[in-house]
């Protein structure tokens, strides 16, 4: 059985966190971990910390159970409001906001994916 709600990633080396929620708690960190293994998780600033302070830095917690769906981002805004911005992983201050394209991961994505298909074309892969 799934659980529904609110949870998050704890570093204990720094104190920051990154405050979730998911219809499905379970999977969405089975989502997180493999991200952050092969150095791709969508957020830029764990990532950085996960590979500075490794795997055993981080501590994932189920914060609140939910009881529905509509309900999630309502819990999630509360739990964010808990703690200064600053102190969080959270690139996005209201749960649900599309962020911005612009922002530093992004940017390093688009360059990798930039490189990446210059070097498939090097070699006819990209044709």
């Amino acid at each position: 059985m799934s659980t529904m709600g609110i949870y998050e990633i704890y570093n204990i080396k720094t104190g920051k966190r990154y405050i979730g929620s998911s219809k499905n708690i379970e999977q969405r960190w089975n989502s997180h971990i493999s991200g952050l293994r092969r150095g791709d998780h969508h957020n830029y600033y764990l990532q950085q910390d996960y590979r500075r302070y490794g795997e055993d830095s981080f501590v994932f917690s189920i914060i609140k159970e939910v009881p529905k769906e509509e309900l999630l981002f309502d819990y999630e805004d509360i739990y964010i409001k808990k703690f200064k911005f600053h102190k969080l992983y959270n690139s996005l201050k209201k749960p649900g906001q599309v962020p911005r394209y612009n922002s530093r991961w992004m940017q390093y994505c688009e360059q990798n994916k930039s490189k990446k298909e210059e070097s498939q074309d090097d070699w006819g892969w990209g044709t």
